[in-house]
């Protein structure tokens, strides 16, 4: 695969203005998948359309998400079509987020 150049970043660095306690960075970009980096403060809503797929990982802190508590090391995979809506735990969160990518998973080849 050609595009699995490695390369280190300071996501905290890359941080935007949070907007309603919410700050993110993008990682990366492609046809294919975005990636970013999400920082929420205590108690924020956080919420992503799925188009084309998500899978959120919590970094540190936790979120709750249809009810169910995610914390640190937790991963989500949601549908395309579905979304995302998270809040973060009264002491925030941190998440990483691919997007866009499940649209063109395939199942694996059967013999």
């Amino acid at each position: 695969m050609d595009d699995r150049t490695q390369f280190r970043k300071d996501m905290a660095a890359e941080l935007a203005v949070p907007i309603d306690g919410v700050a993110t960075a993008q990682l990366h970009k492609d046809d294919i998948e975005t990636v970013t980096y999400s920082q929420l403060d205590a108690d924020a809503s956080f919420t992503i359309p799925a188009d084309g797929g998500l899978e959120m990982l919590v970094i540190e802190g936790a979120v709750t998400e249809y009810g169910e508590v995610l914390g640190k090391g937790t991963w989500l995979r949601l549908p395309s079509g579905d979304a995302l809506r998270a809040i973060a735990s009264n002491q925030g969160a941190k998440v990483w987020v691919k997007t866009g990518h499940l649209a063109h998973a395939k199942p694996p080849a059967t013999e």
